[in-house]
């Protein structure tokens, strides 16, 4: 997991997917407002999983917790910590994804499973019979780890790129105008 700076504001994270077993999430990103209220905070949360789009923003803000040992504060922010490898179960756990998948339901899952294994914290987006494919594999799962990434600003981009670009521009102009040595 990474360690990530909360900085006031929206701020656009990506989520990088790695497998231990299964098919793995192609992609993920969301959007989180720590200037927003607790239960608000995740304005955007979506992952591609098995061609799918799986939207998690409601569950993000409220993520469901199961048993003592991890926690009784259901919010967006205890969310935030678990997608930075926080732990949030006292008798520690994996934290990672866990998808799985028939013809009628499919199901991704952002959670942390407590040593003690009858506690949990997990948020979890599904689609059900009226939006899988038809042709969708008879069962498909898939379980990993991730890490969330800063989606740098696009304001930032193109200070970053004029900065460069100016950069080159004064190069080439000293080299121009460089003095000759003698008897040139």
């Amino acid at each position: 997991m990474s360690s990530t700076a909360i900085v006031a504001g929206p701020v656009t994270y990506r989520i990088d997917f790695t497998t231990i077993s299964g098919l793995a999430p192609t992609e993920g990103s969301f959007t989180y407002d720590d200037t927003l209220s607790l239960g608000n905070r995740f304005t955007a949360f979506q992952v591609v999983w098995n061609s799918m789009t799986f939207d998690l923003v409601t569950s993000a803000n409220a993520p469901f917790i199961n048993g003592s040992d991890c926690g009784t504060t259901s919010n967006s922010f205890i969310s935030f910590t678990l997608l930075q490898g926080t732990n949030q179960c006292a008798a520690g756990g994996e934290i990672g994804w866990a998808a799985a998948g028939d013809d009628l339901h499919q199901v991704i899952s952002i959670q942390q499973v407590s040593n003690l294994f009858t506690n949990s914290i997990h948020f979890t987006g599904v689609l059900d019979s009226a939006t899988v494919p038809k042709n969708t594999d008879l069962f498909l799962a898939g379980r990993g780890g991730f890490v969330i990434t800063q989606v740098p600003e696009p304001g930032s981009i193109f200070i970053t790129l004029a900065g460069c670009t100016l950069l080159v521009a004064l190069r080439l102009v000293q080299g121009k105008y460089r003095a000759l040595p003698p008897g040139s």
